[in-house]
């Protein structure tokens, strides 16, 4: 039985101008950490013998630096729907009567299924990421004021998925013994990484489905189920949900 991991991220209120630097700090932030080395596999071994390369974003329109991965593939993958989306839900603020926009864009981890001739193949999320998006327009004098807020509400957010990430109740697939086992679940597609498979779909003024799919994994029976957190830690002002953690070994053991 397939369950999905799905943290709670804090609903944001936005203003015009829409800064894309928010949704891409947090989708790299947890990238990284769902992301291994360029993967071998050696007599029913998975190992690596490399590191991950990192970088530093400083974010351009407030003060907030993030770390992400350094493949220029990654990046295009990431920005994409990101920037795709904050131009749909500016242009819709435009043309809004009641001066405010609502969407959300969800980051979501996912394996790959063999479906049947009928449904053919599919994909399945483990865990996934949402963020609520409230945008209006802007009011006079608040520039600074509303960058600051938003710097200050990125900044929890981030330390936010690093505490989810890193708590020991979590849960990620397993990986298989061969590149063929590994195909549904990882992304060997980009150049000296290994990412766990991705997507990052987006809607404007409804909550987000993955593909169009309700927010729950379909079982071998057709069955759908949500899988929620069975515990949760203290932050100030917040619960948070258990997700899952990647902890890197010393270069040449199994990850």
């Amino acid at each position: 039985m397939i369950t999905i991991e799905e943290p709670e991220l804090e609903e944001v209120l936005l203003s015009t101008p829409l800064y894309p630097d928010y949704f891409l700090g947090i989708f790299h932030t947890i990238i990284l950490h769902r992301t291994f080395p360029t993967l071998s596999f050696r007599g029913g071994v998975v190992s690596y013998t490399s590191c991950i390369g990192t970088e530093d974003v400083d974010c351009k329109n407030f003060d907030v630096t993030y770390v992400r991965v350094t493949s220029k593939a990654l990046h295009e993958k990431v920005s994409e729907p990101v920037l795709s989306f904050s131009k749909l839900l500016s242009e819709e603020l435009q043309t809004s009567p009641s001066g405010i926009a609502k969407g959300s864009i969800s980051l979501a981890f996912v394996t790959n299924r063999k479906g049947s001739w009928v449904l053919g193949a599919d994909s399945f999320p483990w865990e996934r990421w949402t963020i609520n998006i409230e945008l209006q327009l802007p009011r006079k004098a608040e520039s600074e004021e509303y960058r600051r807020k938003l710097s200050s509400q990125l900044q929890g957010e981030l330390l936010y998925v690093l505490d989810c990430i890193n708590t020991p109740e979590n849960y990620l697939p397993e990986l298989g013994s061969s590149q063929a086992d590994c195909e549904s679940l990882i992304d060997f597609s980009m150049p000296e990484i290994s990412p766990y498979r991705f997507k990052i779909a987006y809607n404007t003024g409804t909550r987000p489905t993955m593909s169009g799919k309700p927010l729950g994994v379909r079982h071998d029976d057709g069955e759908i189920s949500v899988k929620m957190p069975t515990g949760n830690m203290n932050i100030p002002g917040r619960q948070v949900s258990f997700g899952p953690h990647l902890a890197y070994p010393d270069a040449g053991s199994n990850p």
